[in-house]
């Protein structure tokens, strides 16, 4: 069986999905090969990542007959979590993909079924197939319902996460699932747990002081951020300004009465990825200093 890559099209819907299109020619003068479906894997700096399944479009199995030619067309359903997470790890540039088809070749000896289960490995002439950023991003992106949104490159937390810090990407993670699922509340939760795990990650480095609770007037152990930016005052009240202001914002008791919006949930990520982002890349030039 020989197999070509044929082209990638983006269609729109109450939920988006990819049409893959291969050339399979069985050149099996006695067998026949029936295609089920199949993956597509993300090739990142290497690696591979399953994305999604392919289903076959107008058959629930493809049958090809010894010398026979056939256009398939394989479909990949997606939600914008998925494509969200294809945007990351493209990064502004062009997407490599490949392509793996289920197949099964059988046919008869003495009156007895017989056959072997097969992967065929698709890729372009060339390798690993490439989408170009120009067609992904002017005509497919905007057929997965990303005509509506701007891209924001945002950058990825550092490879290497101190200790302290180790259940900040998780809570990160989680509040960008619910956020795009549309569940706004658990967006916000996830993104205080992060606000809590960074205080107590930064205490635990040893920058800590104590203040009187306003309301309790109870003695608490808090950050210190003049510590933490040592040398640099004036930015150490600045940002412990901003790290209360936005921990206040995520309270509960700052939305009471109405739901949570899309807009605020926004919000709301973006502020606590930047303030994440920049705290572990500090601690880490602080460690390495």
């Amino acid at each position: 069986m020989e197999c070509s890559y044929i082209g990638l099209y983006a269609e729109d819907g109450i939920f988006p999905r990819l049409r893959f299109e291969v050339d399979c020619m069985n050149i099996n003068p006695s067998m026949y090969f029936s295609i089920v479906g199949g993956y597509v894997n993300l090739k990142v700096k290497g690696n591979q990542y399953m994305l999604c399944r392919l289903s076959p479009h107008s058959e629930n199995i493809y049958t090809i007959r010894p010398g026979e030619k056939r256009r398939l067309i394989f479909y990949c359903d997606l939600t914008l979590y998925h494509v969200e997470l294809i945007e990351r790890v493209r990064g502004g540039e062009d997407l490599w993909i490949s392509l793996t088809l289920n197949s099964k070749m059988w046919g008869r000896a003495e009156d007895f079924l017989v056959g072997a289960s097969n992967w065929i490995v698709i890729r372009s002439a060339y390798g690993d197939i490439k989408v170009p950023k120009s067609e992904w991003v002017g005509e497919i992106l905007p057929k997965l319902g990303y005509k509506r949104v701007r891209l924001i490159e945002v950058p990825l937390l550092p490879e290497r996460i101190p200790e302290e810090f180790k259940d900040i990407p998780s809570y990160l993670e989680e509040a960008w699932k619910h956020y795009l699922g549309g569940d706004y509340d658990d967006a916000i939760d996830n993104c205080r747990r992060a606000m809590m795990a960074i205080a107590t990650a930064v205490r635990k480095l040893g920058y800590e002081k104590e203040e009187i609770d306003e309301k309790t007037k109870e003695k608490r152990t808090v950050p210190d951020w003049k510590k933490f930016f040592s040398g640099h005052e004036i930015l150490a009240e600045s940002f412990e300004k901003m790290f209360r202001g936005l921990y206040g914002f995520l309270q509960p008791g700052s939305h009471i009465g109405r739901a949570i919006s899309r807009p605020e949930a926004e919000c709301a990520i973006m502020s606590t990825y930047s303030l994440a982002n920049y705290v572990i890349k500090s601690a880490l030039k602080s460690e390495n200093a």
